[in-house]
């Protein structure tokens, strides 16, 4: 226990470095019943190492999309710096507006202690995923095509590209911790095609798989329109979109692709699905942030990542079956 507390604090003393943590700041660490009191000492040691003035807010574990208290919330809007502890994703939420409106920088840590130690904020890492960044801004359309069906063009509409290195260094920034990733919100109607999904579900917050038999998806302008539910996998996708009840849920959030080496499939780490080098992103869902654009409100979310497929942008291939072909990124391909 006590090496692994070790560990948390050294990634923790990491984090604070590439978050810029300066002393005198105002760190706030929020945090519920449900999460792990050697993550919550760790960040707590190593921002007041830092010579910031930290605050624990702690309160009662709530589910996926649901706002903190509106004292905590209070409470984070003052603060300089946030380190988001919450078991449940708040991101898409208007607290969330609120508190980044007032130039507090949040980072989320929603990954595994594990992936707290595996994955801390590295400038390789930064740098590809600005590498990666370079790719989508300016482009105006991408394609992502598979050897299983998937054909699916998505139109960025203006919307801001979001680059996720795990850190959060600029006034009114927000991340998460373990991420490394490229991402757009299209605008809402704006995707068209086939998606065969092959790879990572996440439908938050219940079902974390690895996909065994793959589930075919129509989407038409924007939203999922109908899902091939011929087996297991593919008949829990369809009843937890159904179980919603939200036309919202079926609406494309947000697509992307990841850049992380370090990143494995099998820990079952939804951070490290998303950072896979090579993968790409397609998801679900609300996606309402002011950093992104997105305008989709709704209490569900999911994230797909397709394995060993395709990517266009502009025309031009970035990635083919799962790995990198641009020069920039292809000298950490496995």
């Amino acid at each position: 226990m006590e090496q692994s507390y070790i560990e948390l604090y050294k990634s923790a003393q990491k984090t604070c470095e590439a978050c810029k943590i300066k002393p005198e700041e105002k760190v706030v660490i929020y945090t519920d019943t449900m999460k792990s009191t050697a993550l919550i000492d760790a960040f707590f040691t190593a921002a007041v190492a830092c010579g910031a003035e930290v605050l624990i807010v702690k309160a009662e574990g709530r589910p996926p999309m649901v706002e903190p208290p509106k004292a905590a919330v209070e409470a984070m809007a003052q603060a300089d710096m946030i380190f988001d502890l919450a078991t449940e994703s708040w991101l898409f939420t208007d607290a969330t507006q609120k508190i980044i409106k007032t130039g507090t920088r949040m980072l989320q840590v929603l990954v595994t202690e594990k992936a707290v130690r595996d994955r801390p904020p590295i400038a390789a890492v930064k740098d590809r995923v600005e590498k990666g960044y370079q790719i989508f801004d300016g482009c105006q359309e991408i394609r992502i095509t598979s050897d299983l069906g998937t054909d699916l063009t998505v139109r960025r509409g203006g919307r801001k590209v979001v680059p996720q290195a795990g850190c959060v260094h600029t006034p009114g920034d927000w991340d998460s911790l373990g991420l490394a990733m490229v991402n757009f919100s299209p605008p809402e109607t704006e995707a068209e095609g086939t998606v065969v999904f092959n790879g990572s579900l996440y439908l938050i917050p219940d079902h974390k798989l690895l996909v065994s038999t793959p589930i075919h998806a129509e989407v038409n302008k924007g939203r999922v329109t109908n899902i091939r539910a011929d087996h297991t996998e593919a008949k829990l996708l369809d009843d937890w979109f159904r179980a919603w009840n939200d036309p919202n849920s079926y609406v494309i959030a947000h697509v992307g692709f990841g850049v992380d080496p370090r990143a494995d499939i099998y820990s079952y780490d939804i951070g490290a699905w998303e950072s896979l080098d090579g993968g790409i992103i397609v998801a679900f869902g609300s996606n309402y942030w002011v950093e992104s654009g997105g305008q989709n409100k709704s209490l569900s979310h999911m994230d797909a990542v397709l394995f060993n497929a395709n990517l266009q942008v502009d025309g031009k291939l970035i990635i083919d079956r799962g790995k990198f072909v641009v020069p920039e990124l292809t000298h950490c391909n496995k």
